[in-house]
């Protein structure tokens, strides 16, 4: 029999709120395969790594991803800061902002069962919109309604980026990214103060989030450039799909 005082050396270390080593580490190599998928090919990063980390732990997604993200949504918005088209920006976010109230109140309201399994439709729905819907122009109507499903999807999963790409993908690529990273930077921070109303982000999601900016960021610096031929032929995979 193990002693008392010993048997604690046998557990898993336990870090942000209740995560094991042995949780984190799969999660970290989620969000760094994501991120490897993104420097490849210019997108994929939440549609990768968001329902490995629903797997691992539902709390993993979406607060802690989208904080990690929030970190490549402004260095692209920064670095191409004179593209934003700054008139679509609050049309876009009139739609955010009602999107992430309703995905904040399913988020609060629904059950943990029903919620993941929302959580995971909404995951498939944000991979058949980034590459089966056909392509169509933005007008103001069409902004508010993709702001609308990026605000229940970002705030619900952290993937709301496939209708804002679907939106501006006939838009050349410098300003998509200038104006989607302007976008999903103010659309992320509404959604984590929205989440953190509820008391679905705090400071253990905050470390979390922190802990996976590494790879993320580690990845865009191996690899910041997209292949040129995804430049020229599809113009949705210049941007991740998070937000």
């Amino acid at each position: 029999m193990i002693h008392p005082s010993l048997s604690s050396l046998f557990q898993p270390p336990v870090l942000f709120s209740g995560l094991s080593w042995y949780q984190l580490l799969p999660a970290w190599a989620a969000v760094t395969l994501g991120a490897l998928i993104q420097g490849t090919i210019g997108f994929g990063i939440a549609l990768i790594a968001a329902p490995l980390l629903l797997i691992l732990n539902p709390h993993l997604i979406p607060g802690p991803l989208m904080l990690a993200t929030l970190f490549l949504t402004v260095l692209t918005w920064w670095r191409e800061r004179k593209e934003v088209l700054w008139r679509d920006i609050p049309v876009a976010l009139s739609g955010r902002i009602i999107g992430t109230v309703i995905g904040t109140t399913a988020m609060a309201i629904l059950p943990v069962d029903l919620l993941v399994a929302t959580m995971g439709v909404l995951l498939i729905l944000a991979a058949i919109m980034s590459s089966k819907i056909p392509p169509f122009h933005p007008s103001k109507r069409v902004l508010v309604l993709a702001g609308l499903l990026s605000g229940v999807m970002g705030t619900m999963t952290s993937a709301g980026g496939p209708p804002m790409l679907l939106a501006y993908q006939h838009i050349p690529g410098p300003r998509m990214r200038a104006t989607l990273g302007a976008f999903f930077s103010i659309g992320i921070l509404l959604s984590l103060v929205s989440l953190a109303a509820i008391q679905r982000f705090g400071i253990a999601e905050g470390l979390m989030g922190l802990s996976f900016v590494p790879a993320i960021l580690g990845k865009r610096r191996t690899n910041p450039r997209v292949p040129k031929i995804f430049q020229i032929h599809d113009s949705r995979s210049i941007f991740p799909t998070q937000g």
